[in-house]
């Protein structure tokens, strides 16, 4: 709740100083900066209680995938293939990640319905 909180406030602290200089794109923004320093805290937080592997690389490129897709639809140049194939390349990227996740969220409920805590 805390994290939340200071999101927010970071959120609307950008939107004052970004939204006079870059009217909607400066919302925008300020809610990436504020959304970004909310997913990063609180993935550094929850390796606390999990144990996890981040593949940054694979990160790296879905985001320059969402960049690429994000360039395509605004310049509207075959926005449904280009999303469609940066759809499918995430896809192919990220399944190590999303099977990871499924063992742990599995493993870590198996902990949990036995009555064992979860290591911290």
């Amino acid at each position: 709740m805390i994290t939340t909180l200071f999101t927010a406030l970071i959120n609307i602290l950008f939107n004052g100083l970004f939204i006079p200089l870059l009217g909607i794109w400066g919302a925008a923004l300020s809610t990436m900066i504020s959304y970004l320093f909310l997913g990063t805290f609180r993935m550094l937080h929850s390796r606390k209680y999990f144990r996890f592997y981040i593949d940054f690389r694979a990160v790296f490129f879905s985001i320059l995938l969402l960049f690429v897709q994000c360039a395509a639809v605004s310049a509207d140049v075959w926005p449904v293939p280009v999303s469609l194939f940066c759809f499918g390349l995430m896809l192919l990227v990220n399944a190590g990640s999303a099977r990871a996740l499924a063992v742990l969220i599995r493993d870590t409920a198996k902990k949990l319905s036995k009555g064992n805590e979860v290591k911290k």
